[in-house]
């Protein structure tokens, strides 16, 4: 039975101030007294001398429990009533039981007597077994107790009850949303806008409002459309996080929903709360929503340290449930200067909750939650991250892994440590949208942040040593990861020095950058895949330099004439082995960012020029054999059929010319691919893979150039029967181009257009489009550039002519 006889107490609990959250939060529901029946210095009458109080306690109760610390023996009341207790129980030897909490010295006159020793948590429970056993109660029975914190996910309106430290932001922002009907809130990611809106924020406004919430995501305008449904007067919108609609959207979408924002925030009985990362708020800027008026716009900061002190305890006191004071003191430690680390706290206190002692919160719980010398809040990260990470299909983990190794700074003398880099040194050329959707999905789980002028960095400095999953990631890829950021540094000084040929790489450097390029397909981005192609084709044009020389000297001696109808007959031979498709004149849509062009009826080639074809073109004393370095496979001299490789613009121009036609244009060969819809691939818009193109799809080894008019890849012929459009070899175009140094690395295209060649005038930098068997495959508004002398074993062409 738990009480007391007749309803007077039966016990008085003594303790110093520092240890009443372990009287409070174990001892007290440890054992399970009815109300009344328990006395603590916090059940003394206001207004009553403290003497008289403790004296009272003394004499009323039965046993008197003194909790011994070193801040007991120090506390001047404490020491009082333990002369008092002690003095009472001259008559009594049980009324006085001490309990060590803390490893103290001892006052003779407690010395002597039997204790309780909880100075080891493993023994608490079996010590207030014992003092239960002295006082004739029973053991109460368990108790479930509801967590109130959320963990990574934001507060809700349903845990309004549980948000604490955010009242200065609540109060500003209530009362702007009472003279106002527009507010944008920005603020880094992991600074707490989503728990303040929903769970500081609007129970404020509810009385006065309609609340609708909605996430714009990549349908944002559909999206607006359902929040808007049913009719309500005074209707408060909230659109978290607004930046979706500039990050998933399409443009035709996006400008949808943000004219209709526009015309909300116009009306009357409406009023609008947009939340949005500062990362975006320069897209803001540039919508119809600019400008934002006086006092329209709030900055969220992350709470300050007392604010996060009363985030992490007063939610637990609410439902009864205790913090160790040091426990407070190591999470603030552990968190201290890190951006993004509230969700996580949150996340960290969740796992402390389910392995609480009783109605208590320890520091020694928070210490087991780390292994291996990680903190508790290393523990929730990975476990956390491990869970984030398993969220993505295999594709997208790669990219992950590929973002996150990024971020880390290696180094062997001083430790690894975080290293912000810009979003666009993250990606490959060959990422597209799993890209972006897996960068936002480790934003949106608190494991990477995006700053200011889109810097990405790692959330918190423990990820590197806390997680193992990527300190597993670091120590297999180390020599490789510092080998690509060569190859990208050194990339970016050839770039920086005007792409001098004595910057490209050679010799055993060359074959050690290719050599790691091929084991890793997917980990270079435009800028270097540019740089160790011009490399290896400076490499080529060196081997092939003396075979140049001495094949034009015995072209010059031996250049007898051809006979007019000898040529002819040649001539209409090479055109007939190149059939060619009209494509009707009009208006095509071109560009990263289709946009209209009027063009021409065009007759097109319907696969690139082969080696029959250039063959006779050399036989008529015409156009130059092709010379590829004697390491390479002889492809001129192989397949007929196959396409001629190893010839420079001059050379795909000459023949162009020779058989009456032309090089196309860069407009005019993405007609040719994308049709006049600009639609991104030949065949429409389906991703590319094996059936379609013959390309390199990640194999370690690329495949070998196929026939011009292999029907393995029909599937990749545009619906006007121009086939190998992607794939393959890559094609010459007479668009001259100039690589745009003004533009971020990764950016969708990088080349500036300069305008038209000729055909025969010396020009530097030309467009070559469609991608080789050796690239992943790519959209058809991208382009490479290359040096108009160049050869290389991927690059070939196809003709052009234009019907008056």
């Amino acid at each position: 039975m738990n009480g007391s006889e007749a309803g007077s107490p039966l016990l008085f609990v003594l303790h110093s101030a520092p240890d009443s959250e372990w009287v409070d939060g174990f001892l007290r529901p440890g054992l399970g007294l009815a109300p009344g029946a328990m006395l603590t210095t916090e059940s003394f009458r206001p207004g009553v001398a403290t003497v008289e109080e403790i004296a009272r306690a003394v004499r009323e109760t039965r046993f008197t429990v003194l909790i011994l610390s070193d801040a007991f023996l120090t506390d001047q009341w404490a020491t009082f009533g333990r002369t008092l207790a002690t003095h009472s129980g001259v008559t009594d030897p049980h009324h006085v039981v001490p309990l060590m909490l803390h490893p103290c010295e001892l006052p003779i006159d407690l010395d002597f007597r039997e204790r309780l020793d909880c100075t080891d948590p493993d023994r608490w429970d079996a010590e207030i077994k014992r003092l239960r056993d002295l006082l004739a109660i029973d053991e109460p029975p368990a108790e479930r107790v509801r967590c109130p914190y959320p963990g990574m996910v934001a507060f809700g309106p349903d845990d309004a009850h549980f948000f604490y430290g955010r009242d200065r932001e609540i109060d500003d922002l209530a009362r702007r949303m009472r003279h106002q009907r527009f507010l944008l809130i920005a603020g880094p990611s992991g600074s707490g806008k989503s728990s303040l809106v929903s769970a500081g924020l609007l129970p404020r406004l509810e009385k006065d409002w309609v609340v609708r919430a909605m996430r714009p995501g990549p349908r944002p305008y559909e999206a607006l459309k359902s929040a808007l449904e049913g009719e309500a007067r005074h209707m408060l919108l909230v659109v978290d996080p607004l930046e979706e609609a500039f990050t998933q959207a399409t443009p035709g979408e996006r400008e949808r929903f943000l004219r209709a924002l526009s015309i909300l925030r116009d009306a009357r009985e409406c009023a609008l709360i947009l939340l949005m990362r500062a990362t975006n708020y320069a897209d803001l800027m540039t919508s119809p929503l600019w400008p934002l008026g006086p006092g329209e716009r709030a900055e969220i900061v992350p709470p300050r340290e007392e604010e996060l002190r009363r985030a992490i305890a007063q939610p637990a006191r609410d439902v009864g449930v205790h913090l160790e004071p040091v426990l407070i003191e190591r999470l603030l430690h552990d968190a201290a200067g890190e951006p993004g680390v509230l969700p996580l706290l949150q996340e960290t206190m969740v796992l402390l909750w389910e392995r609480r002692s009783r109605r208590l919160l320890t520091a020694r719980a928070y210490e087991a939650l780390g292994t291996d010398g990680r903190s508790g809040l290393a523990t929730a990260m990975a476990t956390r991250a491990d869970a984030a990470l398993a969220a993505l299909s295999p594709a997208r983990q790669a990219i992950a892994r590929r973002i996150l190794l990024r971020l880390v700074h290696l180094s062997d003398d001083h430790g690894d440590s975080r290293r912000q880099q810009p979003v666009a040194a993250l990606r490959t050329g060959e990422d597209g949208e799993d890209f972006e959707r897996t960068l936002r999905h480790l934003v949106d789980q608190r494991l990477v942040i995006v700053g200011e002028g889109r810097t990405a960095d790692l959330a918190h400095e423990q990820l590197i040593r806390g997680w193992p999953t990527l300190r597993e990631w670091v120590g297999q890829n180390r020599s490789d990861e510092l080998a690509r950021r060569r190859i990208s540094r050194d990339a970016g000084d050839w770039a920086g020095a005007g792409r001098e040929r004595g910057s490209l790489y050679r010799g055993r450097r060359l074959a050690a950058a290719l050599e790691w390029r091929r084991r890793y397909p997917h980990e270079l981005g435009d800028h270097e895949r540019r740089f160790l192609r011009a490399s290896r084709f400076s490499r080529t044009a060196r081997r092939s330099a003396l075979a140049l020389v001495v094949l034009a000297f015995l072209a010059g001696t031996a250049w007898l004439a051809v006979p007019p109808v000898q040529e002819w007959r040649w001539r209409d031979q090479a055109r007939r082995l190149g059939p060619t498709v009209l494509l009707p004149g009009g208006v095509a849509l071109v560009g990263p960012r289709p946009s209209p062009v009027t063009l021409p009826p065009l007759r097109f080639d319907v696969h690139e020029v082969t080696n029959a074809q250039f063959r006779l073109c050399v036989r008529a004393r015409h156009c130059l054999e092709p010379v590829q370095p004697f390491s390479e496979t002889l492809y001129y001299g192989g397949d007929p059929e196959q396409p001629v490789v190893y010839v420079n613009a001059y050379q795909a121009a000459g023949y162009c010319a020779w058989v009456g036609r032309r090089l196309p244009t860069e407009n005019e060969w993405e007609r040719a691919a994308r049709g006049t819809t600009g639609r991104p691939y030949p065949w429409g818009d389906a991703e590319p893979d094996s059936r379609r193109v013959a390309a390199a799809f990640g194999e370690s080894d690329a495949p070998a150039l196929d026939p011009v008019d292999d029907r393995r890849y029909a599937a990749g012929d545009t619906p006007e029967g121009l086939i190998h459009m992607a794939g393959n070899v890559q094609e010459w175009v007479r668009t001259e181009v100039q690589d745009d140094e003004s533009l971020e690395s990764g950016a969708t295209d990088q080349w500036r257009r300069l305008g038209t060649w000729n055909g025969h005038d010396r020009v530097s930098v030309l467009a070559v489009k469609g991608g080789g068997r050796l690239d992943e495959p790519m959209p058809m508004f991208r382009a490479n550039g290359a040096d108009a002398s160049d050869l290389d074993p991927q690059t070939g062409f196809r003709c052009v002519s234009t019907e008056r």
